[in-house]
């Protein structure tokens, strides 16, 4: 999917200020912390089906949306002679359906539960968004990757929970803000780095309120070791990797 693949590069500009590499090359990395979805085999095609949960029992039968309306079930009266007849027909007519993209969707693939979506890969429990990738629980988003329970943000790597944001990386619990980098629990901030559980603050980098110049000539020189790790390794530590132990270089 070439204009999803564009539109991680143009999140990755607009977040490291360069591009990192492809999508694809991503997958492990953007899926770490993301709900994994169900994967089943359609018993009517034989084809993978995708369900955006995974507590359904692998004995039932599974069939794609669109080929729903192709199976034609129904109850034989004549075989109902009792009660387990009738459960035994009504499970041979039972089947859980995956794949479930309904409303105005486009170029969707190997995703569940979408309404109303776009350019969307790898996804679920999806309502209204356009080039999203592997995330779960997106509502009213664009430009989302590896990103979990999240809505009417825009430019998102690898966040959760972040509500009314816009152009943040690695960053969880936070809303109204924009530009965070590894930062927890920020509300109405911009331009925050490593922070925590701050309000109505920019500039800053561990808490501490900088200077707009000092914050900036720090921000280019940390994003850019952090670009060179991502092209480099494919993948960075987590911000709990930080807090709780862990080697960059491991």
């Amino acid at each position: 999917m070439e204009k999803l693949n564009q539109a991680f590069k143009s999140t990755c500009i607009a977040l490291l200020g360069s591009e990192i590499g492809e999508l694809e090359e991503f997958r492990e990395y953007l899926t770490e912390m993301v709900p994994c979805p169900m994967k089943v085999k359609s018993f009517a095609t034989g084809k993978t089906i995708f369900l955006s949960q995974q507590y359904y029992s692998k004995n039932a039968n599974f069939l794609e949306l669109e080929n729903l309306s192709k199976i034609k079930q129904k109850l034989d009266i004549n075989e109902i002679k009792d009660l387990d007849s009738l459960l035994n027909s009504v499970k041979e007519n039972f089947s859980y359906c995956g794949n479930n993209n309904i409303g105005n969707c486009m170029e969707v693939e190997n995703s569940d539960s979408c309404q109303d979506g776009a350019y969307i890969l790898n996804s679920h429990q999806l309502l209204g968004g356009k080039y999203v990738a592997y995330s779960h629980g997106i509502r009213k988003s664009e430009y989302v990757f590896g990103s979990v329970w999240s809505g009417e943000v825009g430019f998102l790597i690898r966040c959760h929970g972040l509500f009314f944001s816009r152009s943040c990386y690695e960053s969880y619990l936070s809303t109204k803000s924009m530009n965070l980098y590894f930062s927890f629990n920020c509300w109405g901030c911009s331009e925050m780095f490593l922070s925590f559980n701050q309000v109505s603050k920019k500039y800053c980098i561990g808490n501490l309120e900088l200077e707009k110049e000092k914050y900036f000539s720090l921000k280019t020189k940390l994003i850019a070791e952090i670009t060179e790790d991502l092209k480099k390794s494919k993948k960075f530590p987590s911000l709990f990797e930080f807090c709780f132990g862990g080697d960059k270089n491991e």
